[in-house]
This record gives structure tokens, sequence and C-alpha cells, in this order.
């Protein structure tokens, strides 16, 4: 019974190493405000954040992968073309949001 499909996913390291530092920066902002517990602030402040950028970047992808899903791909085409738009016009916004992703 072989599988092409990978049974772990590796793990982007750089990737993880940017998103603690994030979380530290949270975390170290929370507690020279004193505010409550700071980890757990900065923990769910990096979530919602992580969140919303990922709804809001690939939104338009997204519609598109569900319509060519249902074999319409000529309807898709237009949902990539925005996201295309969108990635080309937020250069710096999107390498956050893939960062967070």
């Amino acid at each position: 019974m072989n599988s092409k499909v990978p049974v772990f996913n590796q793990i982007a390291w750089s990737s993880l190493i940017i998103q603690l530092v994030i979380i530290y920066m949270f975390y170290y902002a929370f507690e020279k405000l004193a505010i409550g517990d700071a980890i757990l602030m900065a923990a769910l402040l990096y979530s919602l954040l992580a969140f919303i950028l990922r709804k809001t970047i690939a939104k338009n992808h997204r519609k598109g992968i569900a319509i060519i899903k249902q074999h319409r791909y000529q309807e898709s085409i237009p949902y990539f073309e925005k996201s295309i738009i969108f990635l080309s016009r937020t250069a710096g916004l999107t390498n956050i949001g893939l960062l967070l992703y």
C-alpha cells in the first residue's frame, strides 16, 4: 500500500525561527507593559495575526482553487489574476504573511 503522499511534512527551520522571534517580540512587549500573562497574550496575538493574514492574503487564491475542484476552469482564472495583482502590489505584506503561515 504505497502512497505518493508523504506521511510527514518537513519543517522549514528558517520560517520557524522567524516565527519564534516574532512571538518573543510580542512577549517582550507584553512583559514590559506588565499586561497579564505575557506568554499567553503573545501567543494569542500571534495566532490572531496569523489567522487574519491567512484569511485575507489568500482569499482569491482559495476561491480559485475551490472553483477548479468543481472543474470550472475558465471561471477560476479571474480569481487567480486578482491574486497575482494583490501579491504584486503588497510584496512586503505577503512576505510577512508567508512567514506567519
